[in-house]
């Protein structure tokens, strides 16, 4: 007794069968390729804009504090304050180490805080030194001068009679990341240097 199933009654695929379930297999590993794709590009782009976001930060975080001590100057030493007032570039000293003086060894009682649209840096300058960049991909950076009583000094660059008015200081900086310059962050603070009109 040999018994064969006959053709009609065999289990299996046919080839019709087979290549829709082809079709179908790739239209899914197409959609899963593309959705990673996808999500990497998107975990990408973040991680571009939070450096950028830590940059600016960072810089914005070392210029503001620094510029809240201007004009500190415990021992009545002379010079201290604002030396230069422009759109982008701030001068100030201060008498960190109470010896009278804002011009001997200690370079951190003259700093100049400056945009260098060139390279596109935040850059800081000690005792009329070159400028080490805090941040890059710095797109503009602009300071506000504001007298006590919340009045723009507008002619710039300030003249000495108006640098010894200020006493608020409005920092705007904004970046870029350094692959999409369409990316941009803008940052601002108030300053207060707390030891100008004393």
């Amino acid at each position: 007794m040999n018994e064969k199933t006959p053709v009609k009654k065999r289990q299996g695929f046919s080839l019709v069968e087979l290549m829709v379930a082809l079709a179908l297999s790739l239209l899914v590993m197409g959609f899963l390729a593309r959705l990673f794709i996808s999500q990497k590009k998107n975990y990408d782009d973040q991680a571009v804009i939070s450096e950028m976001q830590e940059n600016v930060k960072t810089g914005m975080l070392m210029m503001t504090t620094e510029l809240t001590s201007a004009g500190y100057n415990p021992a009545g030493a002379a010079g201290a304050g604002i030396i230069q007032a422009d759109a982008t570039v701030l001068r100030v000293t201060m008498d960190l180490n109470g010896d009278k003086d804002v011009l001997d060894l200690n370079p951190d009682e003259d700093v100049t805080f400056a945009y260098n649209s060139a390279n596109k840096e935040l850059t800081r300058a000690t005792s009329g030194g070159t400028g080490q960049a805090l941040a890059g991909n710095i797109q503009s950076m602009a300071f506000a001068y504001f007298d006590g009583s919340g009045n723009a000094l507008t002619t710039l660059p300030l003249s000495s009679g108006n640098r010894a008015l200020v006493r608020r200081i409005k920092v705007t900086i904004t970046a870029t990341t350094a692959k999409d310059a369409s990316k941009t962050r803008t940052l601002s603070s108030d300053v207060r240097p707390r030891n100008l009109g004393l």
